[in-house]
């Protein structure tokens, strides 16, 4: 940068030259070199603004590119500072890891070592008492097992015979739930039937025309005939028939006497039911 200023100062103090020797080409010595040295001093103080300004400006960028190094520097100081940090703790999560794998299998070694520990402890049991049995019984360690066997195979004859017991009782109980919803279902198919003939009476009728006669204007005298016996007046698409339904018999046969009378006279309304009633009752 400062040989650039250099040169370009040379240039200006040659072209200063230049000028004033064209322009006073035809002067004389002495205010030719007047002139020479005041157009020098003036282009060495525009060579000097023009080197300080260099100078500056050759700062400027220096401490810009100082600071912007400083911050990628910094940058990547913090990026190092997170990975030693996330290393670190890495480090320290595989150092616990490790402490509680060494810790499991210490755990695990001293859990074996007691059930190895253990597991000697019912061998020398298991022979002491059978040195015991044998002799306490004055057994041989055959006829022990015999014994043990004819034992195990009595407490079997038991259990077999236990578990016989507990079939039976369930396929009885099996048994007794199949009959009861055997005789329960004869029960409502003969209910239907038997609740029909004691709840139902049926009315023979001339013709089916008759029916609309008992109906009458907007069900006016099924509505008599029903309020007045306390009956339901069935009508439907059995042919010649009317059917009289309700569970007291007595207000039944007076509302079947009362429509066979209305049926016999031709004449149904309100006030020839409640005649035919009073006479039927």
């Amino acid at each position: 940068m400062l040989e650039a200023v250099l040169v370009l100062l040379g240039l200006l103090v040659g072209a200063a030259i230049a000028a004033v020797v064209l322009r006073n080409r035809g002067g004389s010595a002495d205010a030719l070199r007047v002139e020479a040295e005041r157009e020098l001093a003036s282009a060495r103080r525009e060579a000097d603004a023009v080197r300080k300004e260099a100078e500056v400006a050759a700062k400027e960028h220096m401490l810009a590119t100082r600071s912007e190094v400083e911050e990628q520097l910094k940058g990547r100081s913090l990026e190092v500072a997170r990975s030693e940090e996330r290393l670190g703790a890495r480090a320290a999560q595989l150092d616990q890891a490790a402490a509680d794998i060494a810790a499991r299998e210490s755990r695990l070694g001293e859990r074996d070592a007691a059930l190895s520990e253990r597991e000697g402890r019912v061998g020398q049991l298991v022979e002491e008492q059978q040195r015991e049995l044998e002799r306490v019984a004055a057994m041989t360690q055959t006829q022990a097992r015999e014994a043990l066997l004819a034992r195990v195979e009595e407490q079997a004859r038991h259990d077999v015979a236990r578990r016989i017991r507990t079939i039976e009782d369930e396929a009885r109980i099996e048994a007794d739930r199949r009959v009861r919803n055997i005789i329960s279902i004869g029960i409502q198919r003969t209910a239907s039937a038997h609740a029909a003939s004691t709840t139902v009476s049926s009315v023979t009728l001339p013709s089916d025309e008759m029916k609309g006669r008992i109906i009458g204007r907007e069900g006016r005298n099924i509505r008599a005939l029903e309020n007045l016996t306390g009956v339901d007046v069935i009508i439907d698409d059995t042919p010649g028939a009317v059917l009289l339904s309700g569970f007291d018999g007595m207000r039944r046969e007076i509302a079947r006497l009362t429509l066979q009378r209305l049926i016999a006279d031709g004449r149904i309304h309100p006030a020839r039911i409640e005649e035919c009633y009073a006479q039927a009752k």
